[in-house]
């Protein structure tokens, strides 16, 4: 391969992360532009140095210009409601409300009496009108935290991918190993989000319940999950520094990879304790005592823990097959020196 051919195809894929980040009817139009900008600042570059223009050149030029995230915000405008700085963690964020409130509500209109009325109108009437309010506040909090905190507590998970930015992970061979610190640097805020969660407010996960406009909080952990509890929450701060250590390096080698097993082994382990040992739903009177529900809400909860169990062990029995061949290709790849697939618990 050429050395032209070798930075126009570092360009090129340059212009393609680029474009991730922007909206899709402006995509095409901007990417043209961003292979014009890297043409003409490569040859400002050869001519200010007086050499020809090489591959070695074109990665400076990439090196100035940025990681493709943060050269995309040049593109967004400043009248957004949520603008590119916080943008990247109020979506995952999003999703993931939404995704408790959906689940909220379908276990509020299981209960006895729990639901919004008989009639199927009036409990889709009820999901959308609380679903937009819960969009509404999600929104309103990013919006109003976007500009009352200061930008560069914002900013600080892209000012770390611009100091450990590599041109070079956007080589065919050299793609084949690298990771992509955006989708870590989230992790790591729900990863955070998730300790927090289970280490200092284990009482708030459960179920709530709205039954003639009284709202009530049923908590679903029983006594016995404090037993799992460290080795829950040891699990997940050791993929979140794994996350950080991995974005700061940028790319998988042997080491990151042998490590990422030694992880999922260790996820395997805390599967098999969740399939084998003291239940993990069930009523714990120390949560209980923090919330006052409805004594309907708290029966039905205690007639459906059998349920509840029985269902969350099958799906434990279906991630640990799961998570075997994923251990499978992780250990397969990592002898063979490929790269090294995300690791996940799910």
């Amino acid at each position: 391969m050429s050395n032209e051919n070798g930075f126009n195809q570092l360009f090129n894929q340059y212009a393609v992360e680029v474009g991730r980040y922007l909206p899709r009817r402006k995509r095409k139009d901007i990417q043209i532009e961003i292979l014009s900008l890297l043409e003409d600042s490569l040859d400002d570059k050869s001519a200010a140095t007086g050499r020809q223009a090489d591959e070695e050149m074109a990665i400076d030029v990439l090196k100035e210009f940025g990681p493709p995230i943060t050269f995309a915000e040049n593109y967004h405008q400043d009248n957004t409601l949520i603008g590119p700085a916080a943008f990247p963690i109020f979506k995952p964020v999003l999703y993931f409300t939404m995704a408790l409130f959906v689940l909220q509500f379908l276990v509020g209109v299981a209960l006895p009496g729990g639901g919004p009325g008989e009639d199927l109108l009036t409990i889709i009437d009820s999901f959308f009108d609380k679903g937009f309010q819960v969009f509404g506040v999600v929104v309103f909090a990013f919006a109003l935290l976007e500009r009352t905190t200061p930008e560069e507590w914002l900013r600080w998970p892209f000012k770390e991918m611009q100091r450990t930015w590599d041109p070079t992970g956007l080589k065919p061979d050299k793609r084949k190993s690298a990771v992509k610190p955006g989708e870590l640097w989230l992790e790591v805020v729900f990863l955070a989000g998730l300790i927090v969660l289970f280490s200092v407010f284990p009482q708030w996960v459960g179920f709530g319940n709205n039954r003639n406009g009284v709202w009530s909080f049923v908590p679903v952990l029983s006594e016995a999950f404090l037993g799992y509890l460290p080795w829950v929450v040891a699990y997940f701060l050791t993929k979140l520094v794994f996350n950080l250590v991995l974005a700061r390096q940028s790319f998988w080698d042997a080491r990151m990879r042998w490590i990422a097993i030694g992880i999922k082994v260790f996820g395997l382990l805390l599967l098999f304790a969740f399939l084998t040992g003291p239940a993990v739903f069930g009523l714990n009177p120390a949560y209980l005592a923090q919330h006052t529900p409805l004594p309907s809400a708290v029966t039905w909860f205690e007639s459906a823990i059998p349920d509840w169990n029985t269902g969350f062990s099958i799906y434990v029995t279906i991630s640990i097959i799961i998570q075997f061949i994923h251990l499978a290709r992780m250990l397969f790849k990592a002898i063979t020196g490929n790269q090294q697939l995300k690791l996940d618990l799910k």
